[in-house]
Parts: structure tokens; sequence; C-alpha cells
């Protein structure tokens, strides 16, 4: 078995990926950073419990993991949970 290494056109491909998936991450998170007292309003409507954590735990995945995937970090790892926290 041979390993290829990857060409400039996949590369790129997976750029514009990573970029496009982590923008809708990066957009929400930060419509909840710019009103966080109205985010805090809605989690707590839903009768979820701490909702202080819940907000503190979706801008740390929809923000830090989307930077993250966005320059490539572990990109399986930061997909998987990004994928189950959607």
């Amino acid at each position: 078995m041979t390993l290829s290494t990857p060409t400039a056109t996949h590369t790129a491909t997976a750029f514009a990926g990573r970029a496009l998936l982590s923008s809708l991450f990066i957009v929400s998170g930060l419509g909840k950073a710019a009103a966080p007292a109205a985010t805090l309003g809605y989690i707590g409507s839903t009768g979820m419990p701490f909702p202080t954590l819940a907000l503190a735990a979706a801008l740390l995945i929809e923000l830090g993991f989307a930077a993250a995937l966005l320059v490539g970090y572990r990109t399986r790892l930061v997909a998987t949970v990004m994928a189950g926290f959607t």
C-alpha cells in the first residue's frame, strides 16, 4: 500500500469545505455572543437546567471548535463533536 501526498486541488477543496462549514457555526456563535441575555432567556424558556452553562458550552463549540475546524486542527474529532452538537 502506498500513501499519496495531497494535491493542491485536494488541499484547496478541503480548506474551502472547512471554511464554508465553520462559517455557519461562527455566524451562529457570534449571534449568541452579541445578545447573551436574549440567548439565556431562550434557553431558560425551554426548561433546560443551567442556562448559563449551556450558553458557555454553545459558544465554545460554535466559536472555538469552528475556529479549530477552519485551521484544520484535529478535523475528524472536531467535526464529530460539531455533528453531535447539531
